[in-house]
């Protein structure tokens, strides 16, 4: 053992003989401050469930909006690709066989 290890070693032993004392109570001044700034904070969350309905309009229109593109595009979904458009994708779907 070197001689920093040892210096080391007498450190921590003399710092785990100190007595710890427990932390009183918080002074009425702290106590203050904290709930101050505690009250400045849970006004700033407010503020952003303030514009909570807003964002539920706006999902609610674009929800609306989707199902209404569905709804115009169905028929176009639904119906088999034309002549010309298998003629098309032939050279494609053939060059992915195995």
């Amino acid at each position: 053992m070197n001689e920093s290890e040892h210096d080391l070693k007498r450190l921590f032993h003399s710092a785990a003989q100190a007595p710890q004392e427990l932390p009183g109570e918080p002074s009425h001044a702290l106590e203050q401050r904290i709930i101050a700034c505690w009250r400045n904070r849970a006004g700033a969350v407010e503020e952003w469930f303030t514009h909570l309905p807003l964002y539920r309009r706006a999902l609610a229109a674009a929800c609306a909006l989707a199902l209404v593109a569905l709804a115009v595009y169905f028929q176009d979904l639904t119906q088999e690709p034309a002549d010309d458009v298998e003629i098309i994708n032939t050279p494609v779907s053939l060059t992915s066989l195995p």
